[in-house]
């Protein structure tokens, strides 16, 4: 583990462990804090997480299980109860879910409905403030948990997260089931409403929502079970402590539909001459974005651009042409179907297009304790954006489809399910058996 993300979780349970007797019934407030965010937004901070050296290591999963409110195991589920399913984040085709089941065995839970019941003024948010105060006052002194702006980022979340957990508890009530369904643990409402219902003894099942590109994302397991997309992260997880065996490599069924879908084909338009180059917009590298852009329009490349910021500010960075189009309405799948080739940052678009039988080409993103999901891709994962566009060039003049090829091949192998069966009927198979 490297120095920064040795320091990053070392403090991440030292800020647990001093705020563990804040809570708010039985729920210790810190654990629903935004910790990444209450970090690396401070320069000052990111430094030290890089810089100290000091630090020792620690078993993350062992460290966090111990901070954990304490859960209620249900060894005897009541199977005339139906299985929940939290929408947030979760992209599971609901239509063929509720094929999967018969009537009354699932129960679709509305983030709307949640985020409505959590802007309740809780009377009792200022009461944990000033305690929060009082505590921060005995750690003046800490390089982290000390610094003013990190204070007021935690006092300042204390509200919401009482209003969260006060519809959590609320809904939970309301809806009695066996098992819950969620898309990700690490988003305030999402967490929340995983730790209501284990400590109701609700079993939890979290779907990986995306590539791990930094585990700072990913981590710690809060979910009993996790359904992710490979062995790859399953070992991933394994590093940090987490049990194998509730670690279920299923690949997503939000891809499932790739493997059907017709693709684009350019012999449908015998006029063109020129590729279509998808390229994935970065919601704030957008150097890197112009750099690429301008040396592909001056070969005559077509380019579509899929924002993954606001349209109104990419708009302001680049100005669309003969040759380039923003695209912002169409689904991701048909302007990759439709293009010759995809460009992207480290993102989970990589892998789609990888489905897709899509040559790839990705751009290095700085981010702070990244994994490095897409170096095993070598002559593919450029530092620099420039590389890339030339080496797009090279691609549609040299012909190096075979060698993309064997790279694609690779990277689907170690990096994605493999089965006869859809992933939608190995998850449905699993919550079947589990529960």
């Amino acid at each position: 583990m490297a120095i920064d993300e040795r320091n990053y979780w070392f403090t991440y349970i030292t800020f647990l462990k001093q705020f563990k007797s804040l809570q708010y019934h039985g729920y210790p407030i810190a654990l629903f804090s935004h910790y990444f965010r209450n970090t690396t937004s401070n320069h000052r901070v990111i430094n030290y997480f890089k810089e100290n050296s000091a630090t020792q290591y620690i078993n993350l999963q062992k460290e966090f299980v111990l901070n954990e409110p304490r859960m209620i195991s249900n060894s005897k589920p009541k199977s005339s109860l139906p299985i929940g399913f939290y929408d947030h984040l979760l992209r599971l085709p609901k239509k063929q879910i509720v094929r999967q089941f018969e009537q009354g065995e699932i129960i679709w839970l509305s983030k709307k409905t949640l985020v409505k019941e959590s802007y309740i003024k809780s009377i009792h948010a200022k009461r944990y403030q000033e305690q929060a105060k009082v505590m921060f006052k005995s750690i003046e002194h800490h390089p982290i948990l000390g610094d003013p702006a990190f204070q007021k980022y935690f006092l300042n979340e204390i509200p919401m997260i009482i209003a969260s957990l006060i519809a959590a508890m609320k809904l939970i009530e309301q809806n009695p089931m066996k098992a819950l369904v969620i898309g990700t643990t690490n988003e305030l409402k999402s967490r929340v409403l995983t730790y209501v219902a284990r400590r109701n003894g609700i079993p939890t099942v979290c779907l990986q929502h995306g590539i791990i590109a930094s585990p700072l994302g990913y981590l710690p397991k809060v979910a009993d079970h996790l359904v992710v997309y490979s062995s790859y992260e399953q070992d991933l997880y394994k590093q940090y402590g987490v049990n194998p065996s509730t670690v279920h490599p299923l690949g997503h069924p939000r891809f499932d539909p790739i493997m059907n879908m017709k693709r684009s084909k350019r012999s449908q338009n015998p006029k063109r001459k020129q590729p279509i180059i998808l390229l994935i917009c970065h919601h704030e590298q957008f150097e890197q974005t112009r750099t690429i852009i301008n040396k592909l329009e001056r070969q005559g490349y077509d380019l579509i651009l899929k924002p993954r910021t606001s349209l109104k500010k990419l708009r302001k960075e680049i100005r669309p042409s003969k040759h380039i189009v923003i695209n912002n309405k169409a689904h991701l799948h048909e302007l990759i179907a439709r293009s010759d080739c995809v460009i992207s940052y480290e993102s989970t678009v990589v892998l789609e297009a990888m489905l897709f039988n899509k040559p790839v080409f990705i751009w290095k993103s700085e981010q702070l304790i990244p994994v490095r999901t897409f170096e095993s891709i070598g002559a593919f994962f450029y530092e620099e954006a420039g590389k890339i566009a030339n080496h797009v060039i090279s691609f549609f003049q040299d012909g190096l489809k075979a060698e993309a090829d064997q790279v694609r091949q690779d990277y689907i192998k170690d990096h994605y399910f493999s089965s006869s069966a859809s992933s939608l009927n190995e998850l449905v198979k699993l919550l079947k058996r589990t529960f």
